[in-house]
């Protein structure tokens, strides 16, 4: 599939978990690959910081409705382990 080589576990999950019956995965619109095709929305998962989506993003609202998933931790554990 296109643009899964370097896609990390969580982006790979979300887009797995947010992905409709239906839906079309990774594929490229105006140039460029995007996640998830719901009809005529485009969804794009970001799991990093914003800035490398500038270009995209910028060239892709000015034709497509485009959405946003960006994960936000609600909690945050550390488990500290013994040496044992």
């Amino acid at each position: 599939m296109i643009g899964t080589l370097s896609e990390k576990s969580l982006h790979s999950a979300l887009k797995a978990w947010y992905a409709r019956a239906g839906d079309q995965l990774e594929v490229k619109v105006d140039g460029f690959h995007i996640d998830i095709v719901r009809g005529k929305v485009l969804i794009e998962i970001q799991t990093t910081n914003f800035s490398s989506q500038k270009r995209k993003l910028n060239t892709l609202i000015e034709k497509h409705p485009v959405r946003l998933v960006f994960p936000i931790a609600q909690e945050k554990w550390i488990i500290r382990l013994a040496e044992d």
